[in-house]
């Protein structure tokens, strides 16, 4: 008769904490971190984003007055501060510029401001001055810190229909949009209040803008 001798029966291999080196990991990155608050101030900061707010200064559009023939003889100039309130950096990567009159929208190009830019108020009574603002366009700005503040402006050559159209809307809108690198959006509608008579004679500060009485005004 053939002996089959028994079988010993399968225990469970035994769990020990050496044989899962995740937990070790883990364990020693919660020590190192401070323990779960570290590890929530980790989540937090990759978490917070920069967060922006536009303040819209000078708004101006107008006829060059100049002896240069442009196949565009209007333009449309624009000042803005750009505050970075929120706990990371921004880096932008491109900025547009959109206009509505009447409900009818149009994106705007920009462009680089012509050397010595100056323009001629439509009663002919006041020069503007346009100085040190090409050193500063919107596109210049390619970081931009925590509670850090940006002084920038656009410009940018329209038609004189365009112009008309805009400047004579009953309703009108401006909107400014920061694109970031990462393809966030940031942007800000402005409603810009009906066209003032600028006299006298004054800087506007943080925009490199002199306003000056035309010397050789029209005479009526």
């Amino acid at each position: 008769m053939e002996n089959n001798p028994k079988k010993k029966a399968k225990t469970p291999k035994e769990s020990h904490f050496a044989d899962r080196p995740i937990v070790i990991i883990l364990t020693i990155m919660i020590a190192f971190l401070g323990g779960i608050p570290g590890i929530i101030a980790i989540i937090d900061y990759f978490n917070q984003k920069p967060d922006i707010k536009f303040q819209i200064g000078v708004v101006q559009t107008a006829d060059h007055r100049d002896s240069i023939v442009r196949k565009n003889n209007s333009f449309f100039f624009l000042t803005c501060a750009i505050i970075n309130i929120g706990k990371k950096p921004l880096f932008p990567s491109d900025f547009t510029v959109t206009i509505k009159a009447d409900g009818e929208e149009t994106d705007l190009l920009s462009f680089t401001m012509p050397d010595n830019f100056r323009t001629l108020t439509s009663d002919y009574k006041t020069i503007v001055n346009y100085q040190n603002t090409k050193e500063s366009p919107l596109v210049s700005l390619k970081k931009l810190s925590p509670d850090e503040t940006f002084y920038g402006n656009f410009y940018s050559e329209t038609t004189t229909a365009l112009r008309e159209s805009f400047t004579n809307a009953k309703e009108r809108l401006i909107k400014v949009r920061c694109t970031d690198v990462f393809g966030k959006i940031y942007e800000s509608d402005f409603r810009p209040v009906p066209k003032g008579i600028l006299t006298g004679s004054f800087d506007i500060p943080k925009t490199g803008i002199q306003v000056r009485p035309n010397p050789f005004q029209k005479l009526n």
